[in-house]
């Protein structure tokens, strides 16, 4: 669940993200949003370099997080 909220189309997080931005930037982003979501290979592609540069630093924060919410 915590994965899909990275704000990287065609994540959930990127919906969550757009709703959130000042008017401003919003439809820019929409813009961005919708033209990743016809490639949807850039978008995994993005996420798959996230993961191979942050791969560590990022389960780290999963693993703290889930364990808080499973109270151990």
């Amino acid at each position: 669940a915590i994965f899909n909220m990275i704000p990287v189309p065609p994540l959930d997080g990127s919906k969550v993200l757009e709703s959130i931005l000042p008017r401003g930037l919003q439809q820019s982003y929409a813009n961005w949003r919708h033209h990743m979501e016809h490639q949807p290979f850039l978008g995994f592609g993005i996420i798959i370099l996230f993961i191979l540069v942050f791969g560590s630093a990022f389960s780290t924060v999963i693993y703290t997080v889930a364990s808080l919410i499973a109270g151990q």
